[in-house]
């Protein structure tokens, strides 16, 4: 009989107060760099962090928001192939940049990289009037 696999401790910290629980255990990319960087060590180039992603980030939100005000009088149907054909790229790619913020891979400042996090979420903000 099989052993379940240990349930990662939990540990509450003033930032937690929201609901929101840290965890504790290791982050799970390292493991997986180390494996990979084992059997294909040419990658080392394309692993670390990366300032540069801060102005893709400025670029695609600034793409959004423009996209946004050139359409806003626009019939539906242009709105949603320019939602399906450019903000969904666009969206996507903004995620992906949060995803690296709160794993700290923009900036070694980690106020630099919640900062852009923060702005990369700014196409959200808004809402349809």
């Amino acid at each position: 009989m099989q052993t379940p696999a240990p349930t990662p401790k939990a540990v509450q910290t003033p930032r937690a107060a929201g609901g929101f629980v840290r965890s504790a255990e290791p982050e799970p990319h390292r493991a997986r760099t180390r494996r990979i960087l084992e059997r294909h060590p040419e990658v080392r180039s394309a692993i670390g962090r990366n300032p540069r992603t801060f102005w893709i980030t400025v670029g695609v939100v600034l793409l959004q928001l423009v996209l946004a005000f050139v359409l806003r009088s626009s019939p539906w149907w242009l709105i949603l192939a320019a939602a399906a054909l450019v903000g969904a790229f666009a969206n996507h790619t903004l995620w992906v940049i949060i995803h690296e913020c709160t794993h700290n891979l923009l900036f070694r400042s980690p106020g630099a990289n919640t900062a852009t996090g923060i702005l990369a979420t700014c196409p959200t903000w808004s809402r349809a009037p």
